[in-house]
């Protein structure tokens, strides 16, 4: 994506200048064609310079909106971190045959978390089986205080937890179990309510 923007910034800036010496009524070469643009000539190849400046202004015009797009892309991409990484996820055959697939996702936190943890995953397809436990690195299992798909979207998993400690060089995992295979692709903490409906977000 940055690749097509500088192509797209390097040809706006070539046409920009090309309409510059144009209205300047400098001589200007384009693939071996000679085009002059001062006034009195009559070269067949003179544009008029009421569609050069036009051309010049809308030049200008896309190059600042493409760089302040791109300038916001790149801003996004640096501050999405939610607190919690997917770390990795790899797919595995479950020994259960009535799904397809199973996914092993696990996280990180960048903040070390003593309190009850409550995340949605969110897959880009429905969930068919969502764990009642998980694995630490460091502890090894461990069991979840409550979880739950989202009803009517099968492809958010709400679950709660209370960890001991959850240290930045923890790593978390969980399996998950679909009829096709699914990816996890986003992760997002939320305030922790041990009485709240798991299927409310």
């Amino acid at each position: 994506m940055q690749i097509a923007y500088l192509v797209l910034t390097a040809l706006g800036t070539l046409f920009s200048g090309i309409s510059a010496a144009h209205i300047l009524g400098l001589d200007v070469r384009i693939f071996g064609r000679r085009n002059v643009t001062i006034d009195g000539t009559q070269m067949a190849t003179s544009f008029p310079r009421g569609f050069l400046w036009l051309l010049l202004a809308m030049s200008l015009v896309g190059f600042l909106f493409a760089t302040i797009d791109l300038s916001l892309r790149l801003f996004n991409k640096e501050n999405t971190s939610t607190g919690i990484e997917i770390v990795s996820q790899t797919h595995f055959r479950p020994a259960d045959l009535k799904f397809g697939s199973g996914l092993r996702i696990t996280l990180a936190t960048d903040t070390e978390r003593a309190e009850a943890v409550q995340i949605f995953v969110i897959c880009d397809g429905p969930i068919g089986l969502a764990p009642d436990a998980g694995e630490s690195s460091k502890t090894g299992k461990f069991s979840v205080e409550s979880q739950m798909l989202i009803a009517s979207h099968a492809e958010i998993w709400n679950v709660k937890w209370r960890p001991e400690h959850w240290a930045t060089d923890e790593k978390l995992t969980f399996e998950l179990l679909s009829k096709q295979p699914v990816q996890a692709k986003w992760v997002f903490p939320v305030r922790y309510n041990p009485n709240a409906n798991p299927n409310v977000p």
